[in-house]
């Protein structure tokens, strides 16, 4: 029997911390960390959980890495199933505003999860205050493989990731876009491709290999934007492959905790950044040509978020000088 769980998290830190792996989960009522002014009152807090939980004689949730020391601030819930083995694959999906996307998009993911046969579990992260969390709340009550993180006034689609990454129990962990444009037949592919070759820890889906197959292309301003874009990530030594900015990438379990574990940008440009943490510690990353079909309503909007990518991605020249 699957048993669900809520956890509601206040708290200040940029970033994710690294954690254990998950292999169970006690389950816990809805319970409020305040933002931690010391390691005293962090300590006080984990104190106060641990009273209220309903199994407060297991302290296995905390190894789930949500606490009051590695969250933004901001309210986060996170549902999550009980008593689970470590699955095969764990796929996230940001969800910022994706109420009209989102439905089919759990629908194809489930065919195919049902077609191929792996225990897989399925993480939407929603940010915004429109009718996602409904569908997705309501998509978690009827398949208890789907386990949502709420963040309602969260921004950022690398703050959604690394939320997702940190709750993550998969063997291989995928994230993807809400709009699958690169598709589910694809993405077994991929997964196929992590499962048979070991010496892999992890691989960015592309759309600029010869290889790849675009069925419906950008508008020519993204395809020119995104163009410029990786070329001033090579004229300044942050990047080695054609597309950083595809959104579909895949890592081994302990390598995906252990970069996202030091990834701090929240905006777009953490896709740079990941991939410069993966260099520094010695992981193994290929670029693999992808399937691809534009959608249509991007949440990106070039003047804004573009200016902001670049500002951001050009900043790490300073952070990662030392392995460049």
């Amino acid at each position: 029997m699957i048993v669900l769980g809520i956890i509601v998290v206040k708290a200040r830190t940029p970033h994710l911390i690294n954690e254990p792996a998950i292999d169970s989960l006690v389950e816990v009522s809805r319970l409020e960390i305040k933002s931690p002014e010391s390691e005293e009152s962090s300590q006080q807090n984990n104190r106060e959980l641990e009273k209220n939980s309903p199994a407060r004689e297991s302290k296995e949730w905390l190894d789930a890495g949500v606490t009051s020391a590695n969250l933004h601030s901001d309210q986060v819930i996170v549902t999550r199933g009980m008593n689970q083995e470590r699955p095969a694959l764990s796929i996230i999906i940001p969800a910022r505003n994706e109420e009209r996307r989102l439905p089919k998009t759990l629908e194809l993911i489930r065919n195919w999860n049902l077609q191929s046969g792996r225990r897989t579990e399925v993480i939407p992260v929603v940010q915004g205050y429109d009718a996602t969390t409904d569908i997705v709340e309501k998509a978690a009550l009827e398949n208890p493989d789907i386990r949502p993180i709420i963040q309602h006034s969260g921004e950022g689609k690398g703050m959604a990731v690394r939320l997702g990454i940190t709750a993550a129990r998969g063997s291989i962990i995928l994230f993807t876009d809400a709009d699958l444009s690169v598709p589910v037949e694809c993405l077994e592919d991929l997964v196929l491709m992590m499962e048979s070759r070991p010496e892999l820890d992890g691989i960015l889906g592309s759309r600029r290999l010869p290889e790849s197959k675009i069925v419906i292309a950008q508008p020519l301003m993204r395809r020119l934007s995104g163009k410029a874009f990786n070329t001033a990530l090579r004229l300044g030594g942050l990047t080695r492959f054609a597309d950083t900015q595809c959104g579909c990438k895949l890592f081994r379990h302990d390598a995906a905790k252990a970069i996202f574990a030091q990834s701090e940008l929240d905006g777009f440009a953490f896709d740079v950044e990941i991939l410069n943490i993966a260099k520094k510690l010695g992981y193994r990353m290929e670029e693999v040509p992808v399937t691809w079909a534009d959608v249509g309503g991007s949440r990106v909007w070039l003047p804004r978020d573009g200016f902001r990518a670049l500002r951001d991605a050009w900043a790490l020249r300073k952070r990662f000088s030392v392995s460049q």
